[in-house]
């Protein structure tokens, strides 16, 4: 998706094209930072690869639980008629370009 996510913005809500550069940042921000700590952790910790990774699963634990969902607002969710989910496609653009 990190590949992926960026396009899709930019086609569904173009107004939207800073936050992923935003996004893209704090992707390429978070691999160096990971990189740059993973020999001095691996040092530190005597040759411990295991909690040298470990210690990457952090932030994917962290951004699990953050991502589950809240028990109330799936009740309300649940409890509210919902409108049926249609999927459409693009409109094919005529060769004029209007």
């Amino acid at each position: 998706m990190n590949v992926l996510l960026p396009s899709l913005v930019k086609r569904r809500d173009p107004a939207r094209a800073g936050l992923i550069g935003i996004y893209l940042l704090s992707l390429s921000a978070s691999s160096i930072l990971s990189s740059l700590i993973a020999i001095p952790v691996y040092r530190a910790s005597g040759g411990s690869a295991r909690l040298t990774l470990g210690l990457w699963a952090l932030p994917a634990i962290a951004a699990a639980v953050a991502w589950l969902p809240d028990p109330a607002a799936a009740a309300s969710l649940s409890a509210s008629p919902r409108a049926p989910v249609t999927l459409s496609r693009p409109r094919a653009r005529s060769p004029s370009g209007s």
